[in-house]
């Protein structure tokens, strides 16, 4: 249990969404946001932090990306949990 950062690392690329719903379900309850991923992420490795979170041991969390209603492909390569600064 704790709280942390969620890491999303993409590729950038034209044709990728300018509009992608991405929720995080956590302890802290449901926070959703849109993405653009024609911009490269800003972080080094190629993340974008979605923010931070948190997290309680035994619990379901979750990590959602959504096509629906997007103006290009969605695409995740990975999700990173760390401990937040």
């Amino acid at each position: 249990s704790g709280r942390y950062e969620v890491r999303l690392l993409y590729q950038a690329h034209e044709n990728r969404a300018t509009n992608t719903r991405v929720t995080v379900n956590s302890a802290s309850g449901t926070h959703a946001q849109r993405i653009n991923q024609r911009t490269p992420p800003p972080l080094d490795g190629g993340f974008l932090s979605l923010g931070e979170f948190e997290f309680t041991a035994g619990q379901t969390n979750r990590v959602v990306l959504d096509n629906k209603g997007v103006d290009g492909n969605v695409s995740a390569d990975a999700v990173l949990i760390v401990p937040a600064p």
